[in-house]
């Protein structure tokens, strides 16, 4: 339909509009949601679209707006008690209540109560003023169209002249005023005005809005004069623009923000302030200082090194290229140098750790805990040099003799860059690379009184089903469709097959049910003869502890489930399961473990079947993750980690030389109290110190490489332990490769580490 009006109200930069018939009365107004283009008040215009009822106010959605005038004189509020405003005739008709009382000054939302004594009425904060209600306020008046949302009736004030009391005037303050010294804003629920040349247009992107820098502002190096004003993606400016902008000053999640409530374009084509070469500290404490007094503003890094891989979210991690000497920053490394880069403004660009990047440049905005600079333009991308696996000749991920017959048919070639054969590198194929072909599949294969063992969090592995009484989801919206598990299958598989190269031992987490590691093990790539075990535990998720073993190697003798009590409040992502934590018979806590322990007893054999083999007790834990914070979280590993070395003591009390290995995702690193508790409460050695420092990590976290699945053993293991690998495909690759089949790169985030034992010893 077509109708027109004099706009009277405009709120959140152009996305709610009222408009009214210039004569008033009942059943005269008419809200508009995000019209285009963008009007004035004041403006008569004449506007087509959908009429539709959405949540019980009337409204013309997105329709097309046709300015017939500009400055034309507002309909007179209609005065009214406040008792009878809250009627569908008066919807979207500017009202004035007056001589009213503030009966109730926090409605939550921003809403407020005022009563001249007929009844209360509503009054909202979708305007842009700075009065902040007290109870037992007199108002001499407030006026402003009536709005209605979420089941009620609300006057809207557009600004603090629709107030009858004495309010300050809307200061006119600079962006460095604004932001500061700190990391909150003295301004934080004052409506402000203030000015800046736009540096950055994100107003289409997620970020709904666009960065402004006043470059004269000040000459504190403490304060940013750079600035991010949220308008909800209403395409309003560009780059170069100088503007004026008035709106609400907030904190939104850690970043200094304004709401933009009205905006002027004073200008056009001026010239973007100079970018700041990043140079962070070190220190991680320094760091956060050091960024937010460049919180919205323009910065650059010339030249930079990713520290962690592309999400799926579309950010990697960098730090500048001189650093670090290596290609990782370590959790007890120089943290604070690291920074996020963003995709906002332009990309995704799919990066690895080691890759190099060059000429980064944008807006340091902040979101989700995190500095980040938002990509204004393509940066220079230098991929770190792909190296083959070095004896796969046939390229199919794992090195077997096929692989020797190609290279001895081979011998005399030239070797080209990258060549799987050429092992020494001199680009030739002779007798020497033989030689070093047989030597890597000595050391990869074990011999037949060996035996491996690995700890591998899968990552989500759900099926495409929902159990009763569990979400089953990623991100509790998303389940695991049909091709999704397909593929995760797929991975997994060849993660085993190809890069594990098929344990005999493999503890699992994140797994939802003991037919998906059935399946698993029945998938062709997978050789060994597997058998499965998982005991469901009372996760909300439906995410468990599994085992699966070399059913010709390993005998079960036993297997149980763990779990201890804890009077630290329930982790189940539900209501809680009680238990008695002293003995009692009262139920006072609630289970310790929401991912239980699998403590499973075997023994384990020679290849082929000859000697006794050795009687192992393994471990498969899943400690409670940092999400919530690592500080909060804490407790519970500790715990945890503490009922495990009492379950290791007991064993060592009944069988003082058991052959004990505690495995798994325990989240958390070396010199964390959870893992010090493992080792300094039970007799317990981490592996992970048998590798070298720079193969130290599992798990790359915003950069940070960290070691999360530990393999632990008691001292009857100290002579059998022959090496530990961690399996590098997926903590330093973008997520995009969890999407490529027949591989097992990314098939989960974590990297799966491999250990092997010897019999006998």
């Amino acid at each position: 339909m077509t109708t027109r009006g004099i706009v009277t109200a405009i709120f959140e930069a152009g996305d709610r509009v009222f408009i009214q018939d210039p004569d008033g009365g009942p059943w005269s107004g008419l809200f508009l949601f995000r019209p285009t283009p963008r009007p004035a008040v004041g403006d008569e215009v004449e506007v087509t679209g959908r009429v539709r009822e959405f949540k019980g106010v009337t409204e013309i959605e997105e329709g097309e707006i046709t300015i017939l005038s500009h400055d034309n004189p507002l309909p007179a509020p209609l005065t009214i008690d406040t008792g009878d405003a809250a009627q569908e005739q008066w919807e979207s008709v500017l009202l004035r209540v007056q001589n009213v009382t503030v009966t109730n000054p926090d409605l939550g939302h921003g809403e407020w109560q005022v009563d001249d004594g007929s009844g209360g009425l509503i009054v909202d904060d979708l305007g842009s003023y700075n009065y902040r209600p007290v109870a037992g306020d007199a108002l001499d008046f407030v006026v402003g169209p009536l709005y209605y949302s979420f089941d009620n009736f609300k006057l809207e004030p557009r600004d603090d002249t629709d107030i009858g009391t004495e309010v300050a005037p809307v200061p006119q303050v600079t962006i460095c005023q604004i932001q500061g010294t700190d990391f909150s804003s003295d301004f934080e629920g004052q409506v402000v005005v203030t000015q800046g040349v736009v540096s950055a247009d994100l107003e289409q992107s997620d970020r709904e809005g666009f960065f402004i820098q006043d470059a004269a502002c000040d000459s504190a190096p403490a304060t940013s004069n750079g600035l991010f004003v949220f308008d909800r993606g209403r395409d309003l400016v560009s780059a170069g623009d100088k503007v004026v902008v008035r709106g609400l000053v907030k904190e939104f999640f850690g970043l200094t923000e304004i709401a933009l409530d009205d905006l002027q374009v004073v200008s056009s084509g001026n010239e973007l302030p100079a970018p700041i070469e990043l140079d962070p500290p070190a220190d991680e404490s320094a760091a956060q200082r050091y960024f937010e007094a460049l919180e919205g503003m323009l910065v650059r890094a010339t030249s930079a090194k990713v520290v962690g891989p592309t999400s799926r979210f579309g950010e990697f991690a960098v730090v500048t290229a001189d650093a670090i000497d290596g290609r990782h920053v370590f959790e007890d490394g120089p943290v604070g140098e690291i920074f996020l880069v963003d995709d906002a403004g332009v990309g995704p660009f799919d990066l690895a750790v080691g890759d190099s990047v060059g000429g980064l440049e944008g807006p340091l905005d902040f979101s989700f805990g995190n500095y980040k600079l938002q990509l204004v333009r393509g940066p220079t991308i230098v991929k770190m040099a792909a190296t083959g696996k070095q004896g796969d000749l046939d390229e199919d991920g794992d090195i077997d003799l096929d692989d020797r017959t190609m290279l001895v048919s081979r011998l005399g070639e030239r070797a080209g860059s990258d060549d799987p054969a050429d092992l020494n590198g001199d680009l030739q194929i002779t007798d020497a690379d033989l030689a070093a072909w047989d030597d890597l599949f000595r050391d990869l294969t074990p011999a037949p009184d060996e035996y491996t063992v690995a700890t591998f969090n899968a990552e989500n592995f759900f099926d495409d089903t929902v159990d009763p009484g569990k979400t089953q989801t990623r991100q509790a919206n998303s389940l695991v469709s049909a091709e999704e598990l397909a593929l995760k299958l797929d991975k997994l598989a060849e993660a085993i097959h190809d890069d594990l190269r098929e344990p005999t031992i493999l503890g699992l987490q994140e797994v939802e049910k003991v037919e998906l590691l059935e399946a698993l093990a029945d998938r062709p790539e997978i050789e060994t003869q597997y058998e499965a075990l998982l005991i469901p535990g009372p996760d909300n998720r439906g995410i468990n502890v599994g085992f699966m073993y070399d059913r010709q190697r390993v005998t079960i003798l036993d297997s149980q489930q763990l779990q201890g009590c804890t009077r630290l409040s329930p982790d189940t992502g539900g209501p809680g399961v009680p238990c008695d934590t002293d003995g009692d018979g009262t139920n006072d806590g609630d289970l310790l473990f929401s991912r239980p322990p699998l403590l499973v007893r075997l023994v384990v054999s020679e290849a082929g079947g000859g000697g006794a083999g050795d009687v192992v007790w393994v471990i498969v834990a899943h400690f409670k993750s940092k999400r919530g914070g690592a500080e909060k979280t804490q407790p519970r590993r500790v715990e945890q980690a503490q009922f495990l070395a009492g379950v290791v003591n007991d064993l060592l009390a009944e069988t003082p030389n058991a052959r004990v290995i505690v495995l798994g995702d325990l989240n958390d690193f070396f010199n964390s109290p959870p893992i010090e508790t493992l080792t300094s409460e039970a007799p317990l050695e981490n592996l992970w110190f048998q590798a070298p420092p720079e193969q130290r990590y599992s798990f790359i976290f915003e950069g940070r490489a960290e070691v999360l699945d530990h393999v632990l053993t008691t001292p009857a293991m100290t002579g059998a332990f022959r090496r530990i690998e961690p399996i590098r495909i997926n903590a330093d690759y973008p997520d995009s490769w969890s999407q490529v089949p027949d591989t097992g790169r990314r098939s989960s985030d974590h990297d799966p580490v491999l250990v092997r034992f010897k019999i006998g010893q």
